[in-house]
């Protein structure tokens, strides 16, 4: 069953068509319906995993309705003084449009392809009433394909090789993301861990648990749960969440973890990689340096002794502390929103905040530049555009572009975080300052 995002309609032909969608697609399918683009309404909209998305113009016509066709852009209907439009030229202005504003807002351009849809007009009446003059068999649902989900789908299949033809980005599970966050500003990618389905030539799927940038958390036990039966690795990067998110960890469905001291208040310069036995066999890791036999010959060098210390003490102080730090640090996350709702600042965050870490933000100014930003205020916080580890590139952020920001949105964007030592009245009032700055550049 396709996941139908929009309330079903009304009117009896949208009625029909909503729940056939429903019924008979298969449930990675996605349908919209009502949606707007650049004000023009489009009546139904399907996303399609490895294809694109069909917009399909529905007329509940029945056949007796349709008195005769004048030619490819006007239709005679009973009881009506003037022609109506073609239903395919309103589709094919829907499919301009949609792609027309994912290429220039959002730089990419997936297959959009235009469909009408008859529910009550058989194959039969549509070549009698010669309704073949407006839309072409290849992408025309009938009556009967409608109500009949096999033949549903073979449509859409048969739509989709006639249009694969036009030039386009392929409908990978990224684009798939991407566009459904456009329809859905809170797309959760737990509700479809379905769509990260392996090849058979996978062998290791590899996933950041936190975002360093914008905090973000993946859903990472899910996609551990779902790979506990194929025959590949999964390996976590828990840089961003180890000594912090312990509970989540410890739940977690894993072959490879690995972790830095610094990111739990560790010293810099030393890491683990975590490896757990996959029926009775450690994961096949080999080493990419060579010389001494240290770490069972995977990483030669002497051991850094006093490093190795520092973390297994920051590693047992996390734990004793992780719950009291978390507790502060969400405090403090949860004043500094306070603060930016009180504002009247123009504001806007990058990414769902009921799935990020308790510790960072990211988040866009309003016609603010985030440079200009960072020289202004450095006096009062140490604000970022970006993670530490991309300091030195001045390109647009690639995770906030690959969230779908504009390179505007990007640039207009800083990540301010904090840690189990800050203080919150400091906060408090640093960030107050930061904000008066924002307020006299808006």
């Amino acid at each position: 069953m396709a996941k139908m995002k929009d309330p079903k309609p009304v009117r009896p032909g949208e009625a029909k068509t909503w729940q056939c969608f429903a019924d008979g697609l298969p449930k990675n399918y996605i349908v919209y319906f009502n949606r707007s683009v650049y004000t023009w309404e489009f009546d139904f909209c399907i996303l399609a995993p490895k294809q694109g998305l069909f917009i399909v113009e529905v007329k509940g016509w029945s056949p007796d309705y349709v008195v005769n066709v004048l030619n490819s852009n006007q239709i005679n209907l009973k009881g009506e003084e003037e022609p109506v439009g073609s239903p395919r030229s309103q589709a094919r202005a829907y499919c301009f449009d949609l792609v027309k504003l994912l290429k220039n807002k959002y730089g990419f351009n997936p297959l959009v392809l235009d469909m009408v849809c008859y529910p009550e007009i058989s194959k039969e009446d549509y070549y009698r009433k010669r309704l073949d003059v407006v839309s072409d068999d290849y992408e025309t649902i009938f009556k009967e394909e409608l109500e009949d989900p096999q033949m549903l789908l073979d449509k859409l299949n048969k739509r989709f090789y006639q249009g694969d033809k036009i030039h386009h980005d392929f409908m990978d599970e990224k684009l798939y993301a991407r566009i459904r966050h456009y329809f859905e500003p809170d797309y959760d990618l737990k509700e479809d861990i379905e769509i990260l389905n392996v090849r058979k030539d996978t062998l290791l799927v590899s996933v950041m648990h936190v975002n360093n940038e914008t905090g973000m958390i993946q859903p990472v036990k899910e996609i551990g749960d779902e790979l506990a039966g194929e025959n590949v690795f999964f390996h976590v990067d828990a840089t961003q969440s180890c000594g912090k998110m312990v509970e989540e960890i410890k739940a977690l469905n894993y072959d490879m973890l690995s972790l830095s001291a610094h990111k739990f208040q560790g010293p810099q310069g030393i890491g683990a990689l975590v490896l757990k036995r996959k029926k009775y066999r450690l994961p096949p890791v080999k080493n990419i340096m060579f010389g001494g036999q240290q770490e069972h010959g995977l990483r030669p060098g002497t051991t850094p002794v006093a490093l190795a210390a520092g973390l297994g003490k920051a590693s047992v102080l996390a734990l004793d502390n992780y719950r009291e730090n978390h507790r502060h640090c969400n405090e403090i996350k949860r004043v500094l929103i306070e603060e930016l709702n009180d504002s009247g600042a123009h504001f806007q965050f990058n990414g769902d905040q009921d799935h990020c870490s308790v510790n960072t933000i990211n988040l866009q100014f309003k016609g603010v530049s985030s440079e200009a930003l960072m020289i202004s205020t450095k006096q009062y916080c140490g604000l970022s555009n970006g993670s530490a580890c991309t300091s030195k590139d001045y390109s647009p952020s690639y995770v906030l572009k690959a969230m779908g920001l504009t390179d505007e949105e990007a640039y207009n964007s800083v990540r301010i975080s904090w840690g189990p030592d800050t203080d919150l009245e400091s906060v408090r009032a640093n960030f107050n300052q930061l904000l008066q700055i924002v307020k006299s550049f808006q």
